[in-house]
Protein backbone atom coordinates (compact mmCIF):
# COMPACT_ATOMS: atom_id res chain seq x y z
CA UNK A 1 0.00 0.00 0.00
CA UNK A 2 1.09 3.53 -0.68
CA UNK A 3 1.02 5.57 2.48
CA UNK A 4 2.36 8.87 1.18
CA UNK A 5 0.65 10.45 -1.80
CA UNK A 6 1.84 13.54 -3.60
CA UNK A 7 -0.36 16.57 -2.76
CA UNK A 8 -0.91 17.34 -6.44
CA UNK A 9 -2.26 13.86 -7.16
CA UNK A 10 -4.41 14.04 -4.05
CA UNK A 11 -5.89 17.38 -5.16
CA UNK A 12 -6.57 16.03 -8.65
CA UNK A 13 -8.34 13.05 -7.12
CA UNK A 14 -10.40 15.31 -4.88
CA UNK A 15 -11.41 17.52 -7.78
CA UNK A 16 -12.27 14.68 -10.17
CA UNK A 17 -13.97 12.22 -7.89
CA UNK A 18 -14.81 13.40 -4.40
CA UNK A 19 -16.87 16.54 -5.04
CA UNK A 20 -19.44 14.97 -7.35
CA UNK A 21 -19.49 11.35 -6.26
CA UNK A 22 -19.03 11.35 -2.50
CA UNK A 23 -21.82 9.38 -0.88
CA UNK A 24 -23.42 10.63 2.31
CA UNK A 25 -20.78 10.38 4.99
CA UNK A 26 -17.90 10.92 2.57
CA UNK A 27 -15.88 8.83 0.15
CA UNK A 28 -13.05 6.61 1.30
CA UNK A 29 -10.16 7.07 -1.06
CA UNK A 30 -8.92 3.62 -1.97
CA UNK A 31 -7.33 4.02 -5.39
CA UNK A 32 -7.40 6.02 -8.58
CA UNK A 33 -6.06 5.97 -12.12
CA UNK A 34 -4.90 9.01 -14.07
CA UNK A 35 -4.41 8.96 -17.82
CA UNK A 36 -1.69 11.22 -19.20
CA UNK A 37 -1.82 13.02 -22.53
CA UNK A 38 0.73 10.51 -23.83
CA UNK A 39 -1.65 7.64 -23.05
CA UNK A 40 0.12 6.30 -19.99
CA UNK A 41 -1.82 5.32 -16.90
CA UNK A 42 -0.76 6.12 -13.35
CA UNK A 43 -2.47 3.94 -10.74
CA UNK A 44 -2.31 5.07 -7.13
CA UNK A 45 -3.48 2.93 -4.21
CA UNK A 46 -4.08 4.75 -0.95
CA UNK A 47 -3.94 3.62 2.67
CA UNK A 48 -7.53 2.34 2.61
CA UNK A 49 -6.99 0.50 -0.67
CA UNK A 50 -6.38 -3.18 -1.14
CA UNK A 51 -5.66 -5.61 -3.95
CA UNK A 52 -9.23 -5.36 -5.24
CA UNK A 53 -8.90 -1.57 -5.39
CA UNK A 54 -5.86 -1.96 -7.63
CA UNK A 55 -7.62 -4.50 -9.88
CA UNK A 56 -10.58 -2.11 -10.17
CA UNK A 57 -8.24 0.61 -11.46
CA UNK A 58 -6.57 -1.85 -13.84
CA UNK A 59 -10.09 -2.48 -15.21
CA UNK A 60 -10.28 1.17 -16.31
CA UNK A 61 -6.97 0.81 -18.14
CA UNK A 62 -7.96 -2.54 -19.65
CA UNK A 63 -11.20 -1.13 -21.10
CA UNK A 64 -9.31 1.63 -22.87
CA UNK A 65 -6.92 -0.90 -24.39
CA UNK A 66 -9.59 -3.20 -25.82
CA UNK A 67 -9.46 -3.77 -29.58
CA UNK A 68 -12.42 -2.27 -31.47
CA UNK A 69 -14.36 -5.55 -31.75
CA UNK A 70 -14.01 -6.26 -28.02
CA UNK A 71 -14.86 -2.66 -27.15
CA UNK A 72 -18.05 -3.06 -29.16
CA UNK A 73 -18.93 -6.14 -27.07
CA UNK A 74 -18.12 -4.30 -23.83
CA UNK A 75 -20.19 -1.29 -24.93
CA UNK A 76 -23.20 -3.51 -25.70
CA UNK A 77 -22.85 -5.17 -22.30
CA UNK A 78 -22.59 -1.88 -20.42
CA UNK A 79 -25.59 -0.48 -22.31
CA UNK A 80 -27.57 -3.59 -21.31
CA UNK A 81 -26.50 -3.08 -17.69
CA UNK A 82 -27.24 0.62 -17.20
CA UNK A 83 -29.11 1.75 -20.29
CA UNK A 84 -28.99 5.14 -22.00
CA UNK A 85 -26.91 6.72 -19.24
CA UNK A 86 -23.97 4.52 -20.29
CA UNK A 87 -22.71 7.04 -22.82
CA UNK A 88 -22.32 10.79 -23.10
CA UNK A 89 -22.06 12.92 -26.20
CA UNK A 90 -23.06 11.91 -29.71
CA UNK A 91 -25.49 8.98 -29.51
CA UNK A 92 -25.38 8.48 -33.28
CA UNK A 93 -21.80 7.18 -33.19
CA UNK A 94 -21.22 3.42 -33.26
CA UNK A 95 -21.11 2.00 -29.73
CA UNK A 96 -17.35 1.39 -29.81
CA UNK A 97 -16.74 5.09 -30.58
CA UNK A 98 -19.00 6.61 -27.92
CA UNK A 99 -17.68 8.35 -24.83
CA UNK A 100 -18.38 6.32 -21.70
CA UNK A 101 -20.06 7.99 -18.75
CA UNK A 102 -18.47 7.89 -15.30
CA UNK A 103 -21.17 5.45 -14.22
CA UNK A 104 -20.36 3.14 -17.15
CA UNK A 105 -16.64 3.30 -16.40
CA UNK A 106 -17.26 2.36 -12.77
CA UNK A 107 -19.67 -0.46 -13.66
CA UNK A 108 -17.15 -1.94 -16.09
CA UNK A 109 -14.27 -1.66 -13.61
CA UNK A 110 -16.39 -3.20 -10.86
CA UNK A 111 -17.30 -6.12 -13.13
CA UNK A 112 -13.62 -6.47 -14.05
CA UNK A 113 -12.80 -7.13 -10.38
CA UNK A 114 -15.14 -10.11 -10.46
CA UNK A 115 -13.52 -11.78 -13.50
CA UNK A 116 -11.86 -15.09 -12.73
Amino acid sequence: KLTKVDDEIRSIFDELFVKDTAPKGGLTKEAMVQFTDSGRALISVFENGDFTSMIHEVGHVFRRDLPASELETAAKWIEDQIGAKAFTGDKTLPLREREWSQEAEEAFAQAFTKCR
